[in-house]
């Protein structure tokens, strides 16, 4: 079957380029038309690759939601760190990641798609589940980064 998931590194298992158009093709649809609006047909197509290649990788539209916003966080993170640097004081190092977060939140239309998942998880089982894994890793990385950032 399938890769298997692995949320720490928010990306799959053998990922190869299908996978990466895969995750590219969903933050773009999930940002533009939104998570209810997005089907997986319409992320196949906007990664060039056969819907069976999709499902192969990706469960269902909660896992592929999932990994995207895994991967988005990741790719965050990794920004705010490298900004950093290793000048400043711990308080100046906070400081400037909240800057940073907040800019990102601003300017990234993901994070209101994000609102509707959360707000739709209250009545789908199956996206709470997937929403609940989310916030779980979500917390073990901001806890592990704020560890990095005030030493």
């Amino acid at each position: 079957m399938g890769s298997e998931v692995h949320l720490e590194t928010g990306l799959l298992a053998g990922v190869g380029e299908p996978v990466e158009r895969i995750l590219a093709a969903a933050e773009l649809c999930f940002s533009t038309s939104g998570y209810a609006a997005t089907s997986m047909r319409q992320i196949a197509d906007a990664a060039g690759v056969s819907k069976s290649l999709l499902h192969y990788h990706f469960q269902s539209k909660e896992h592929l939601f999932l990994e995207t916003t895994v991967r988005i966080y990741n790719r965050l993170s990794a920004e705010i760190t490298e900004g950093m640097g290793e000048a400043g004081t711990s308080s100046e190092r906070a400081l400037f990641a909240l800057d940073a977060l907040f800019a990102s939140l601003k300017r990234t239309p993901y994070f209101q798609v994000q609102t509707e998942v959360w707000a739709r998880s209250l009545t789908n089982e199956s996206l709470r589940v997937h929403a609940e894994r989310l916030r779980e890793h979500l917390r073990g990385e901001i806890i592990r980064r704020m560890g990095q950032i005030l030493g």
